[in-house]
């Protein structure tokens, strides 16, 4: 008895140990090579403080990402946020902040918040930022000072995203112990403590005990459902700090804060005794609140972020990740499929509702086949309104994602006509929103790249030219009609073998077109 006994202590042990690893990983320091190091002056004591960076190569200013490391790492520590960093073409640094989190030079101090400072404000001389868009980002420990830095930090930063961090160091230094992690000795170490933890400077560098400043910028809180249990940070950590926030905002309306046994149920359950259709990333999301400026996410998961949606979430523009949209989906094969771009879009977005009516064959305006049901031209009026009814007389955007199908063999002899039956389709759509509503945002998807020799099919030979020629006039036209343009081409030219046969797209790119569509949708 004794032997499995000890087995399974192992083995939460080992659960644990490989929950922390992947955030907390200080051996991996690869890096695009677009991103450099640089050296900022410190502000706080004249040391050169190191830090990765990514400068935009967009003329037009761009958001800037501040990525903090986790409690382990340093400003070389890998970043998981750095693939999705090149895609958008931001601004992006990720600070040393005093490195790993064993010392009381780093954990929290003022040294450290002001390293953040420092690099916010050198990245705004050298890159071209727009100021309005400042975000900072950080897991595990790299949560942790994103949360202190809410607390802390000087610069009118617009939003910080907490992923599964730490609140309160007193607390995490005994949870800590009782999980035999070596978090505790860095605690010990970080607050200048001998045997017995120094309570006192464990709460100055906690930011549950710091003062709430009074600023414009959000604060949104993260925590997967199992970490604590397969993981090193209970759950409890983002919880309490979200109440602490709600207090302070609303102190007389304790109905706002998440209750004792909400909590209990949370912590011990590890779901929510009410059924949710809502999802973040693919996960069932468990519990959300929002107050203020302050959210709270408990999602389907261990001690880790979602890194498909880490900068979806991002409050960028009048983008409110929670604010609910309604929209409908024409599109054609890629669209219809089961690990397509409109599923992947209802996985990332909480509160995205979507009338996907994508058909595989579905062309702007021919009888593919002969069946009419395969021309949107003919549908589009009947289904417009039925989003119309479908979403209570009110929805946000129509996403049309059609033309590979336009560019088969059979129709080589009526690329001519295209133009002029999206145009129609266009028309239509121009016509409905004068009428029911005005508001209404038209997407135009561009097509995405066809592989011709991998196509077996045999009926996509000389397709890739006619794409091309396709492509620049639907972008023309999309600007006579006012559309948002998504160009799957260029999106996914440059990622490898983009299809699974030369025409539908790999699950890898139908989430990266996803993610192109769902920021068109809500920037």
């Amino acid at each position: 008895m004794k032997r499995w006994i000890l087995l399974l202590k192992l083995l939460v042990m080992v659960l644990v140990s490989d929950a922390q690893v992947r955030w907390d990983d200080i051996d991996s320091k690869d890096w695009p090579l677009a991103f450099k190091k640089v050296t900022i002056l410190s502000t706080f004591d004249g040391t050169l403080q190191p830090s990765i960076v990514y400068s935009s190569t967009l003329l037009k200013p761009q958001p800037l990402i501040v990525s903090l490391h986790s409690w382990s790492g340093d400003y070389m520590q890998s970043d998981s946020l750095s693939f999705e960093i090149s895609r958008r073409n931001w601004n992006y640094i990720h600070p040393d902040f005093r490195g790993p989190n064993n010392k009381p030079i780093a954990c929290g101090s003022t040294a450290a918040v002001q390293d953040i400072d420092d690099a916010i404000k050198w990245a705004i001389e050298h890159m071209r930022v727009d100021t309005n868009e400042i975000h900072i980002v950080g897991t595990s420990g790299g949560g942790f000072m994103a949360m202190q830095a809410y607390m802390k930090l000087k610069y009118p930063v617009k939003s910080f995203s907490s992923w599964v961090g730490i609140s309160d160091l007193e607390t995490w230094y005994h949870e800590s112990i009782g999980r035999q992690l070596k978090y505790a000795k860095d605690i010990l170490q970080c607050t200048g403590s001998t045997d017995n933890l120094n309570v006192e400077e464990a709460r100055a560098r906690s930011p549950f005990y710091q003062q709430v400043p009074n600023r414009k910028a959000t604060l949104h809180l993260f925590a997967g459902i199992h970490d604590g249990y397969l993981g090193s940070v209970p759950i409890t950590q983002s919880m309490k700090m979200y109440n602490k926030i709600v207090n302070h905002y609303f102190p007389q309306q304790k109905a706002l804060q998440i209750s004792d046994s909400k909590m209990i149920e949370l912590l011990s359950q590890r779901k929510s005794t009410h059924t949710s259709t809502r999802s973040i990333g693919g996960r069932n999301l468990h519990y959300y609140a929002n107050a203020g400026p302050v959210s709270i996410v408990i999602f389907e998961g261990k001690h880790e972020m979602i890194v498909p949606v880490g900068l979806q979430m991002l409050p960028i523009g009048q983008y409110n990740p929670f604010g609910n949209k309604q929209l409908l989906a024409i599109g054609d094969s890629n669209g219809a499929a089961a690990n397509g771009w409109v599923n992947w879009m209802q996985n990332i977005q909480p509160s995205l509702q979507i009338l996907n009516r994508c058909k595989p064959g579905r062309t702007f305006g021919f009888d593919n086949n002969n069946d009419t049901s395969l021309n949107e031209l003919r549908l589009v009026k009947s289904q417009l309104h039925e989003a119309l009814t479908l979403f209570a007389d009110s929805f946000d955007a129509v996403v049309i994602s059609l033309g590979t199908n336009d560019v088969k063999n059979i129709f080589a002899d009526s690329q001519h006509i295209i133009i002029s039956k999206c145009e129609q389709l266009l028309a239509e759509i121009a016509s409905f929103s004068k009428v029911h509503q005005p508001a209404l945002k038209t997407i135009l998807v561009l097509p995405a790249p066809i592989n011709e020799a991998k196509d077996g099919s045999g009926k996509f030979v000389g397709a890739t030219l006619r794409l091309q020629q396709l492509r620049k006039e639907l972008n023309d036209l999309a600007l006579r009609f006012n559309a948002k343009v998504v160009d799957a081409f260029q999106l996914l030219k440059d990622v490898g073998e983009c299809t699974t046969d030369g025409v539908h797209l790999t699950a890898s790119s139908q989430q990266l077109l996803g993610n192109a569509i769902a920021e068109s949708v809500y920037h």
